[in-house]
């Protein structure tokens, strides 16, 4: 998959410039440059933007279990107009927003992950369904049994039962960025990473079917992830895997 070195073009310096402008973090025309080169190198053939096609089987060579799902929702998060594709200007923003190190932007993203139908509430369904997808892509059992998905519907009640402020069943935006200060697991979750080495991080995803992930594991700092050597920040990174 993908086009050899030698068809892969380089973008302009005004490209670059409005690439620049239109993140709100730092990153310098080399981390685009190296970003744009490995965006490039999994399009399809004779493809400009990437399709839910690549981002599947990118995620798929990377994670033990089934991504499909997660992924379908991630592409939904990057593609901003809705049309089907992921130009360069989508993935650079949508990698950029779902690594950023701003609290803020960071659960912006993960709020319109979980709102599903994009209605800018999460219903219990919605949750769960992300969970579940989260669950498959990252465990090699792909057979969800009757205890996993109790496990589920019990994270789910416990955030609903701590962030549902006024008791409408639905979790607005609002509510959301306070439950998570409370529960950062439902947004560390969105960031599971097959790749890293620090135990911390394993056993925070080890134990998302136990719900007992202590405030130090939430909040320890991860170990190093796939990334292109321009020094992209490491959670920059946790959105797109390359092969």
């Amino acid at each position: 998959m993908g086009n050899s070195k030698s068809t892969v073009r380089k973008l302009s310096p005004k490209t670059l410039s409005e690439l620049q402008k239109n993140v709100d973090v730092d990153i310098s025309k080399e981390e685009i440059e190296e970003w744009f080169r490995e965006y490039q190198s999994n399009l399809g053939k004779g493809m400009s933007k990437l399709t839910m096609k690549e981002f599947r089987e990118v995620y798929n060579s990377v994670f033990d279990g089934d991504a499909d799902v997660f992924v379908s929702h991630l592409f939904r998060s990057f593609d901003e107009d809705n049309d089907g594709f992921v130009d360069f200007k989508e993935f650079i923003v949508g990698l950029c927003v779902s690594g950023s190190d701003k609290p803020e932007t960071k659960l912006k993203w993960a709020f319109k992950m979980y709102d599903l139908d994009g209605n800018g509430s999460i219903s219990r369904e919605e949750m769960s369904s992300m969970l579940k997808a989260i669950y498959r892509m990252i465990t090699t059992d792909l057979s969800t049994t009757k205890d996993d998905l109790v496990l589920i519907g019990e994270l789910v009640n416990t955030f609903f039962k701590s962030a549902d402020r006024n008791n409408d069943n639905v979790i607005s935006e609002a509510e959301f960025v306070e439950g998570v200060k409370e529960m950062p697991v439902i947004l560390h979750l969105l960031q599971c990473d097959p790749d890293t080495d620090d135990i911390n991080e394993v056993e925070t995803i080890d134990k998302f079917d136990s719900l007992q992930v202590s405030e130090k594991q939430l909040s320890s700092n991860k170990g190093e992830r796939k990334k292109p050597s321009s020094g992209a920040g490491s959670d920059r990174s946790s959105a797109y895997k390359s092969q």
